[in-house]
């Protein structure tokens, strides 16, 4: 991979999803000690806290304790964008010019967890807006039923539209510093005609995970995980699920690839910009 052909396709027009695919798998390459420890920092505590609480779940769990667990793995998956986070700053680092210095691991850590609080008070504002019309589309759909079916389709497209929203939001906040509504004009302005391909890369790299992480899972049950229970249940699973969240990783390079040169080729105003 040339780096200075890389850097001068990202601003100069909008790059294929197949040339993002393996640059990110080149990139991913390049520091893979580094993205493995980013992995095991990350993902190893909140795997391992899901795990546990998921195994002190009875077999019938009330509504109390569902959403307990459901708001414990929000705010885990919220945690876990610190991943992607990083891997912004770790991107930008690895395609600048040959000549410029080098960061390391440390400090890029470091610059990540700082933005993540800017992505997150940013999410929460989304949140806030997508529970306000889930609740209006309930009250909805509770007095017309048959608004119930395109109700519920809304929600999905919502649900969906939130992720790529998030994700777009943390590759903002962290290159530029920015937070709330001058966050979101630059999202929107940066996603404007191109909101179709950056949906089919998210979808795409969902399903290579899926496609990847499930057998894989499946495998581990069928010959480890009847043969243990409790805590080394629990730790088995841990180790498991945080080896598969590399492709965790890769998604974030990738998205992070497709953000930046939907960002270069529109020309946005930017400041202290990280490439």
């Amino acid at each position: 991979m040339n780096k200075q052909e890389v850097r001068e396709s990202l601003s100069r027009r909008e790059v294929h999803l197949r040339e993002i695919f393996i640059w990110s798998l080149e990139l991913l390459r390049e520091r893979l000690g580094q993205y493995i420890l980013l992995t095991i920092i990350i993902f190893l505590p909140t795997n391992l806290l899901l795990s546990f609480l998921l195994e002190q779940l009875p077999e019938t769990v009330d509504a109390t304790q569902y959403l307990r667990v459901s708001g414990m793995q929000l705010l885990t998956n919220l945690f876990s964008m610190i991943a992607c986070s990083v891997c912004v700053i770790m991107v930008g680092d690895q395609l600048k010019e040959e000549s410029g210095e080098k960061k390391s691991f440390g400090v890029i850590f470091y610059e990540g967890i700082r933005t993540w609080p800017l992505f997150f008070l940013t999410t929460v504002m989304l949140m806030a807006a997508l529970v306000g019309v889930l609740l209006v589309l309930t009250i909805l759909s509770s007095f017309i039923p048959v608004l119930l079916v395109p109700a519920m389709a809304a929600i999905i497209i919502l649900a969906f539209l939130l992720v790529v929203f998030m994700y777009g939001s943390n590759v903002i906040a962290a290159r530029h510093r920015v937070m709330l509504r001058r966050n979101l004009e630059m999202l929107l302005e940066t996603l404007k005609n191109h909101m179709g391909r950056t949906i089919g890369l998210i979808l795409l790299v969902s399903l290579i995970g899926l496609g990847l992480s499930m057998p894989l899972l499946n495998v581990f049950e069928i010959l480890i995980g009847n043969r243990l229970s409790g805590i080394g249940l629990v730790i088995a699973e841990t180790l498991i699920q945080t080896v598969l969240s590399i492709v965790n990783i890769y998604a974030d390079i990738a998205v992070c690839l497709r953000f930046v040169n939907l960002e270069q080729i529109r020309n946005l105003p930017v400041q202290n910009t990280i490439m």
